[in-house]
């Protein structure tokens, strides 16, 4: 028995190394020529399948990039400079910082003060503010009352005043966004800038246009270091707790967004020690959530050096000493990141979840987790040194970030918070997961693969209807299942899901992190142990406990032909 499971890893091996290269980890390698000389080995068909993918997946940036707004109706045109009236703004004000919201929503308030808040919105009331004060004004007071009424949106019982809220709050998001686009390029930098800026990518990242939410990042990190919050944040005698959020902020958005294009460095310099170090904030501490998304960014900052020259074939001898060092840093954080996954509350009745959608936030925690560990074991897999089982886990990271995309669909059924959610996971991280399965598809004919593809594919039918950036990787996904289609006749050879999909080696093979168990839900001495589910196959689970699934769904309709996927993770 241990030679063939030596001889099983060896053959993925071979299999990984036959087109791992063709994988790109950032959006800048979308674009890039990949090299097909490693898939020589294989039938012309299925060259030829991912030759097409890849060309596909080359236009996908400038097709998707700019589209912005969701394609509803968002109302008729009012004046550009509509401002919340006085009793909205004493409502806000009473409510954001009192106990109708939890711990986990109120972070996202804290780059804008209370106290400048309402100086703000009684500026722009009063019309005291300058002209181009007026304009930062607009930008936060709108950001933050569409923030405002989405939260309370998710604290009351939807109804005909519900409705009335929500076209309120895409006029305030549409106020906001318009006047973010007034604001010159050479603006004198201000606190009231960075938290303009700041409020823009929030509203634009979660309208789907990450392609401006790049370049204001841009912006808004030139303004912390001109305004030196950088440095001063170092010492927090000096910062505010506004000040201290929005440096916050900056750092997080800089490091993903360097991560998703593959930017060499970052624009923010700053001691992520001391983010950390100052998460506890005199009475009003960062919470858990939002500390385990600044300790992911700590982990991309340090596989950032390694994404842009990727050694094609594991031989760059260069690169792996550092990035061993790195790896095995890495994987540490990422089980520390784990831990703390686990450790959030599940129960939506929780109060730390009032005002947030607790299944939908956490399903995007797997699936940002998953992602990066995609990355790091991508990373593992062209640098020189075989590690025993790091092919199992690739594949296996890849398999349950997709997993938790199809969770954030299935889990809501309010279509503009899955869409929001959307923009937040699919558009906000790089696509190597869903490249992963497609060349392990086409390649070896792994028939779990091809299905958890078609499974998010059609997950993406609904939500494209109100994205225009969803729709346009939906209709890439397609395009994946469609060119892999013909590898999956009747009768043909074919690999199943619980042929490896979720099967992980022993720990004490692996020999770069310990405790690996906890990375994954699945106990490493019962690698596939499937939950009490519904039986969709002859052979296959899928676990339809490990979530609760709206009545809404016809899940039967939905999987189809793919059903036979791994259980989604529960962490």
């Amino acid at each position: 028995m241990p030679e063939q499971g030596s001889h099983e890893r060896s053959n993925m091996t071979h299999e990984l190394h036959s087109w791992i290269s063709l994988v790109p980890l950032t959006d800048a390698q979308l674009t890039s020529q990949r090299q097909l000389e490693c898939t020589k080995g294989l039938a012309c068909t299925r060259r030829q399948a991912l030759e097409t993918a890849l060309y596909a997946a080359s236009q996908l940036p400038q097709s998707i990039g700019g589209f912005g707004n969701l394609l509803e109706d968002e109302g008729p045109g009012e004046e550009q400079r509509s401002v919340p009236s006085v009793e909205f703004l004493t409502w806000m004000l009473n409510d954001i910082r009192g106990d109708r919201f939890g711990l986990f929503v109120l972070d996202y308030f804290k780059h804008v003060s209370k106290s400048t808040l309402k100086h703000m919105g009684l500026s722009l009331l009063a019309k005291s503010a300058s002209p181009y004060e007026s304009i930062l004004y607009t930008v936060c007071v709108n950001a933050m009352a569409y923030k405002f009424l989405t939260t309370v949106l998710m604290t009351d019982e939807q109804d005909e005043l519900s409705r009335k809220l929500w076209q309120s709050a895409l006029q305030c998001r549409k106020t906001a966004q318009r006047a973010l686009k007034e604001i010159g390029l050479l603006a004198a930098p201000s606190l009231a800038l960075l938290q303009a800026i700041l409020c823009g990518i929030f509203l634009y990242q979660g309208s789907g246009d990450t392609q401006f939410c790049c370049e204001l990042i841009r912006a808004a990190c030139r303004v912390c270091v001109d305004l030196g919050l950088n440095t001063t944040v170092v010492n927090l005698q000096g910062t505010s707790e506004e000040e201290y959020y929005c440096v916050l902020w900056c750092y997080m958005l800089d490091r993903n967004y360097a991560w998703k294009l593959g930017r060499s460095q970052c624009f923010l310099d700053v001691d992520p020690g001391t983010i950390l170090r100052h998460s506890l904030f005199d009475d009003s501490p960062v919470s858990s959530l939002l500390l385990i998304y600044i300790h992911l960014a700590q982990v991309q900052e340090g596989l950032i050096p390694f994404l842009k020259n990727i050694p094609s074939s594991g031989k760059n001898e260069d690169v792996a000493p550092s990035f061993n060092n790195v790896r095995e840093q890495s994987l540490l954080k990422m089980e520390d990141v784990r831990r703390r996954i686990n450790q959030i509350p599940i129960n939506s009745h929780s109060h730390e979840w009032k005002g947030l959608d607790a299944g939908s936030e956490i399903a995007a925690l797997d699936f940002a987790y998953h992602s990066v560990m995609t990355a790091i074991f991508h990373l593992t897999q062209v640098t020189p040194g075989l590690i025993l089982g790091a092919g199992e886990l690739y594949l296996h990271s890849a398999r349950q970030g997709l997993s938790a995309l199809v969770s954030i669909c299935l889990l809501s059924s309010d279509k503009q918070a899955t869409v929001a959610f959307l923009h937040w996971t699919l558009l906000y991280c790089p696509l190597t997961a869903c490249f992963v399965l497609l060349c392990n598809a086409v390649t070896t004919s792994h028939l779990g693969d091809f299905n958890l593809l078609k499974t998010v594919t059609n997950c993406l039918i609904q939500s494209g209807t109100l994205s225009q950036p969803i729709a346009t990787l939906q209709r890439l996904f397609q395009n994946f299942v469609s060119l892999s289609q013909c590898f999956f006749n009747e009768g043909s050879s074919t690999t199943s899901v619980d042929e490896g999909t979720l099967q992980m080696p022993p720990s004490h093979q692996l020999g770069f992190v310990s405790h690996l168990s906890q990375m994954s839900p699945f106990s490493m001495d019962d690698p596939v142990a499937p939950r009490q589910g519904t039986l969709l196959g002859e052979d296959h689970i899928f676990d339809s406990s490990l979530y609760h699934i709206p009545p809404h769904w016809d899940l039967g309709s939905l999987l189809g032909d793919a059903a036979d996927i791994p259980p989604f993770s529960a962490g």
